[in-house]
């Protein structure tokens, strides 16, 4: 788990979320997988974020998308 978290620091695309857009549904966290809260305003997992993108097909307004760090 430590090596995965550490991998997953060092990536370049990322989930991340807008949270204007943000209604707080939920949906996001029902979706994914890993357990992750991509809107929260921490989102504290991201390293366990394996950026498979459920969340964002899941999200009615579209506050989920990828982003390419730097």
């Amino acid at each position: 788990g430590a090596m995965y978290g550490i991998l997953g620091s060092k990536r370049l695309l990322r989930v991340v979320a807008d949270e204007n857009k943000c209604i707080k549904c939920g949906r996001c966290d029902t979706a994914c997988s890993m357990g992750t809260s991509p809107c929260n305003s921490d989102f504290d997992s991201k390293f366990t974020c394996t950026n498979c993108g459920d969340c964002i097909s899941s999200c009615p307004k579209g506050a989920i998308s990828y982003k390419i760090k730097g």
